[in-house]
């Protein structure tokens, strides 16, 4: 209540509520909204439809709805859009009829003041944790292992790679998909 806010950063489908407070609310709360888009939902859906993928209810039902109702609220209320990337961006623009203008991509990066390095010992006692040797050259992907992500492209990708490339996999993944 005392602390002007001077700008509202808000992202994805959690921004739903927020959204609409901004719809009724707009005419008296002026500060200026910029929503982060990391994937376009509605294209989703309609790239998951075309496919034919199969898809949980929870997310065909819910998840993807109400995302694709928070983005368009977005596109009502928001001074500015980021994405991260031009993809993305293009994407939600086309569907959703942005101006340009209005639309920025600001990619993924690495505060390097926070993430340094790791020392040799470090990076020698990694290696024996996974039972690498120096000579091998590790891949690693930080990501959801569902069909979507193209997880098996990047499997397969090892088979045109010399023997000492590793490919270090960082999730639990989906127990369906990993059975394929």
């Amino acid at each position: 209540l005392f602390n002007k806010i001077d700008v509202y950063h808000v992202h994805g489908q959690f921004g739903l509520y927020f959204y609409i407070y901004k719809i009724v609310f707009g005419f008296l709360d002026k500060t200026p909204v910029v929503a982060h888009v990391h994937i376009c939902f509605k294209d989703r859906t309609l790239q998951m439809q075309k496919d034919t993928k199969k898809v949980s209810r929870l997310a065909k039902y819910i998840d993807w709805p109400m995302s694709e109702f928070a983005q368009f609220l977005s596109t009502k209320v928001a001074s500015a859009f980021v994405f991260v990337s031009d993809n993305v961006k293009n994407e939600f623009m086309s569907l959703y009829k942005v101006v340009p203008e209005k639309c920025y991509v600001v990619e993924s990066g690495v505060d390097s003041s926070l993430f340094k390095e790791p020392s040799t010992e470090e990076k020698v006692n990694f290696r024996k944790v996974l039972n690498v040797s120096e000579s091998d050259h590790l891949i690693s992907n930080l990501s959801f292992v569902v069909e979507r992500k193209n997880t098996l492209l990047l499997v397969e990708s090892l088979l045109f790679l010399p023997h000492n490339y590793k490919l270090l996999l960082l999730d639990e993944g989906n127990k369906a998909y990993l059975l394929k």
